[in-house]
């Protein structure tokens, strides 16, 4: 059975938006550490069981590109199996890689 590995590549933080558009102590993602790695078997990708501790709004961002992979495709641009995206967090998005890998 295929699965997925998502890796945090990194943190970012813009801090002429937050200056202009957020609260001023905004910080980079609490949630997500640098080198975390989550695995995502397809069947729990089809039974919608979010890796323990992913954040639900970055999972959102991504989930498409999980589901392109299990379903056999692959965008024209990965290479070595492998693609980045990030969350939607326009102040303090995170980087993931996103793999598909064997058992």
């Amino acid at each position: 059975m295929a699965k997925c590995r998502i890796t945090v590549v990194q943190k970012t933080l813009f801090p002429d938006l937050i200056s202009r558009y957020c609260d001023p102590n905004t910080v980079p993602c609490e949630i997500f550490e640098e080198g975390q790695s989550f695995e995502i078997s397809r069947e729990d990708y089809f039974a919608m069981r979010l890796p323990e501790g992913f954040c639900s709004e970055a999972w959102t961002a991504i989930h498409h590109y999980l589901f392109a992979m299990f379903e056999g495709g692959m965008p024209s641009w990965a290479v070595d199996n492998s693609i980045l995206a990030c969350c939607n967090d326009g102040a303090r998005p995170v980087v993931f890689r996103i793999e598909k890998i064997e058992d």
